[in-house]
């Protein structure tokens, strides 16, 4: 299993990376923005989970996924956010099906 985290908060890359090698057996893969999430992908089109902020450089989650999905990712998101004010629908018609509330 492979799963990309995307954040440009280094402690919540920290915390998530060690909570899912805790809990998974899974190769994880790190991006800080979206253009390095879009990077990593297309040099490993077989990620099976994309764990992401909602609030990224140079793009948001919204435009993430929307790209991925062109590159023909099949996979599921988890996208994390403090505030999801007017995005939430956006995600839904989307297709992601798994969002947290950061408090």
């Amino acid at each position: 299993m492979k799963i990309l985290v995307v954040d440009d908060d280094l402690d919540l890359i920290e915390l998530a990376v060690s909570f899912l090698r805790i809990h998974l057996e899974a190769e994880i893969l790190i991006a800080t923005d979206g253009e390095e999430a879009l990077a990593i992908f297309k040099n490993y089109p077989d990620i099976d989970f994309i764990v992401t902020d909602m609030h990224l450089p140079n793009m948001n989650s919204i435009e993430l996924i929307a790209k991925l999905r062109n590159l023909n990712f099949a996979g599921q998101e988890i996208v994390i956010s403090s505030n999801l004010r007017g995005y939430k629908e956006e995600l839904e018609a989307l297709g992601v099906r798994h969002i947290l509330v950061k408090p």
